[in-house]
């Protein structure tokens, strides 16, 4: 088969990026509703939120972008083969693997949760932690099996269909949070988080009942049942890395969390809480991007297509980097516009605008390393780029602990990690650039 050009190449990627892209400026602005009307209750509603909010995050990251990721690839190689009872029999592992992994998820937050409010938080703030996450992570079997659909559409290329759902499901989400807060005054923190999990399933639930209806899971096959231990065994090796990934990146967030709530004090917890969303966002940019890339990527490999898989590669990156990069700058450049929708007090808002200032020069490193995870899913060689998120943690790890005295310092660590990050996924992405020209040439 003759390798697409270029500019068709883009216009495939442009079609499954943009409604991707879509979804997360959704997801982004129901973030933001969220951190806003979770500023209008009490610092210690804030700081609780701040503290459970990260395993909530880590679960969407590696549920989603992590485990995910390598679900749509897999999904996407066998389609891109062709192969319509692989596909099928891929879906009913990964929806199983996922179940099995949520459950392990809820049972370590309740077995280990009050530990961790009691040396980060005192009790007022750790009793509402634990009633907020004992909701949101507590019922993680349903996150993820709702994580997991939404992965087997993008690994079938149903962007558009992943995008409806979530015009449905998540202005539902965002009119239940506000009348929480808003409307009934209601300062329970367990209907925040009542809110947040009906939004996530009824999406999921939106977005399966359209994969029921996929011709390559309709039909009744069971001669790939015999695959099943392959295809596990493959699944677990790939998003093993991946999640590993992912989950670093995760306990990133928690570790800084943990060092703001413990050298600088509530206010500065707050704030970390509240850019982190920033982050969030920037990651979720990302995440639409490399959606694009892990299904381009995997398909072109199932149908063995070395070149169309490097450029795919270039693009994505490329875009990410420009995209985030620029965002970034932006809010480097313009703090108080990015901090306008939050009530918060002076004192928050200043190291808020400190951090911004400081890590939003490094974003464009990284949407570098980010967006190499997505490649290292798309190619199944997820390893190289694991190494570069595993150094970025050790290296956040050693240097906040000698050299995070103050938040300017703090900053400062966070941006050298992510300057790190990116240098090292530049790294890995030559060498697996190289690997597949060697192989364009055989």
């Amino acid at each position: 088969m003759t390798p697409p050009t270029r500019l068709t190449l883009a216009r495939s990627l442009f079609h499954l990026i943009w409604p991707s892209l879509l979804l997360a400026v959704m997801q982004a602005s129901l973030a933001i509703v969220d951190a806003s009307l979770a500023s209008r209750l009490s610092l210690d509603h804030l700081a609780a939120i701040s503290v459970v909010y990260p395993f909530y995050l880590l679960m969407q990251i590696v549920s989603l972008g992590g485990f995910g990721g390598a679900v749509a690839a897999h999904v996407a190689r066998a389609a891109g083969a062709g192969n319509a009872g692989l596909v099928r029999e891929t879906a009913i592992v990964a929806m199983g693997l996922s179940l099995a992994i949520g459950l392990a998820c809820s049972l370590a937050y309740f077995c280990f949760s009050g530990l961790l409010t009691h040396r980060l938080l005192d009790r007022t703030q750790g009793e509402l932690a634990l009633e907020y996450g004992g909701v949101l992570i507590g019922m993680a079997p349903v996150l993820w099996a709702c994580n997991c659909a939404v992965s087997i559409a993008r690994g079938l290329g149903l962007m558009k269909q992943t995008l409806w759902s979530a015009c449905i499901a998540f202005p539902v989400q965002a009119a239940g949070i506000s009348a929480c807060v808003l409307g009934l005054g209601v300062q329970e923190i367990s209907a925040l988080s009542l809110a947040t999990l009906i939004g996530n399933f009824g999406w999921g639930l939106l977005v399966g009942a359209k994969l029921l209806r996929h011709p390559m899971l309709q039909k009744n096959l069971t001669a790939g049942a015999s695959q099943r231990p392959r295809i596990l065994s493959s699944l677990a090796s790939v998003g093993f890395f991946t999640s590993a990934s992912s989950i670093i990146t995760g306990l990133a967030l928690i570790t800084l969390s943990g060092i703001a709530a413990a050298r600088f004090g509530r206010d500065a917890l707050s704030a970390y809480g509240l850019v982190m969303r920033v982050e969030v966002i920037m990651m979720l940019i990302m995440g639409s991007v490399g959606a694009a890339v892990v299904t381009t990527c995997a398909g072109a490999l199932g149908r063995k297509d070395s070149w169309t898989t490097r450029q795919a590669a270039g693009m994505g990156v490329a875009a990410c980097v420009v995209l985030v990069g620029l965002m970034g700058i932006f809010g480097a450049l313009h703090t108080e516009w990015v901090l306008r929708p939050f009530s918060i007090t002076p004192s928050v808002r200043a190291y808020a605008v400190n951090y911004l200032v400081v890590v939003g020069w490094t974003f464009p490193l990284m949407a570098l390393g980010f967006s190499s995870l997505f490649v290292g899913q798309g190619l199944h060689r997820p390893w190289p780029f694991f190494a570069a998120a595993t150094a970025r943690f050790a290296f956040l790890l050693a240097a906040t602990q000698w050299g995070a005295e103050t938040f300017q310092s703090f900053s400062t660590v966070v941006a050298g990690g992510y300057g790190l990050f990116g240098g090292l996924a530049a790294i890995a992405l030559l060498f697996e650039s190289s690997r597949l020209g060697r192989r364009l040439q055989q």
